[in-house]
């Protein structure tokens, strides 16, 4: 199984999107199409549900990485 983090649903159409990771820990941050970046955060169990309501309208980055910061 390749080192993966999902973003479901996609594309999003609420104020709520899950990230599963296949690894117990996972940094993502969250970035708009000019490379702002709107949050950053640890998934720490697997799974992370995010807040997107404040979010503008628009298309998103994820990176996101395993291991240490």
């Amino acid at each position: 199984n390749p080192d993966v983090v999902r973003i479901v649903p996609n594309p999003g159409s609420g104020d709520f999107i899950t990230l599963i990771s296949s690894k117990p820990v996972a940094y993502v941050k969250a970035y708009d199409i000019s490379g702002h970046e709107l949050q950053s955060l640890i998934i720490s169990n697997g799974e992370y549900q995010m807040n997107v309501a404040t979010f503008p309208k628009g298309t998103y980055i994820f990176r996101y990485h395993f291991g240490d910061h």
